[in-house]
């Protein structure tokens, strides 16, 4: 997670190209069918996000756009999502899937660093994140929240998407994380602590959803700045 894009003053976004993430980058088309079995929980983040006409929203870690997509479509004709992902490949993939939608206008994808974001403070109503959060290392992940409540207005909220490392264990958890510590390169998220991360960054957790994915416990929490 290194490079790092700014919108300049043409509001087009320039970054440093020598540093996409190898592996999202090499497997973005295949990462885009994998997606696809992540629509269930994803969806319900969005639901959960519940965006409306006329909002502003930002996405981190859009990957190839089908969140995006639907964020999109609820908040046009009047209003925006920002998106941001690291890899050319996605954000591609991204700005592809929402031509297709018709959705082109409702919605931007930039190629950015989720720890330092290229927006100005109060500036969304709403922030999401699925599948994301749980790829930065703990002491990363502060600063990544961080990053998104100093851009989120006082009334606005986030919604996280992730593996989670709370609740009832699972002989699936157990094993993804022997994996993930075995081949960090390969398996490079694993479970966290959603709502303590997000109390941590200043935010207060409201809501939490739970299901299962593979046989792995998801949580979806909607918090608040607090």
């Amino acid at each position: 997670m290194g490079a790092f894009s700014r919108p300049g003053t043409d509001g087009v976004v320039d970054a440093d190209r020598t540093r996409v993430p190898g592996t999202y980058g090499r497997f973005a088309r295949a990462y885009d069918m994998l997606a696809a079995s992540e629509r269930r929980p994803t969806g319900m983040g969005v639901d959960l996000l519940a965006p409306h006409r006329g909002e502003r929203l930002l996405e981190i870690g859009c990957g190839p756009g089908r969140a995006n997509a639907e964020l999109a479509a609820r908040v046009a004709p009047t209003g925006h999502v920002d998106a941001i992902d690291l890899s050319a490949q996605m954000v591609a993939l991204a700005e592809a899937r929402l031509g297709r939608a018709g959705l082109s206008t409702a919605a931007s994808v930039y190629r950015a660093d989720a720890r330092e974001l290229p927006f100005a403070g109060d500036s969304f109503d709403g922030v999401f994140l699925s599948f994301t959060l749980e790829l930065f290392p703990d002491d990363e992940q502060a600063h990544v929240l961080g990053e998104c409540r100093r851009v989120l207005r006082k009334s606005g909220r986030i919604v996280v998407v992730s593996l989670t490392s709370t609740g009832h264990d699972t002989t699936m958890r157990r094993l993804y994380v022997r994996l993930h510590r075995r081949f960090p390169g390969a398996i490079d998220c694993r479970p966290i602590d959603i709502a303590g991360a997000l109390r941590a960054s200043g935010f207060t957790p409201v809501t939490t959803q739970r299901l299962a994915l593979w046989g792995l416990p998801i949580e979806i929490v909607r918090a608040v700045p607090a």
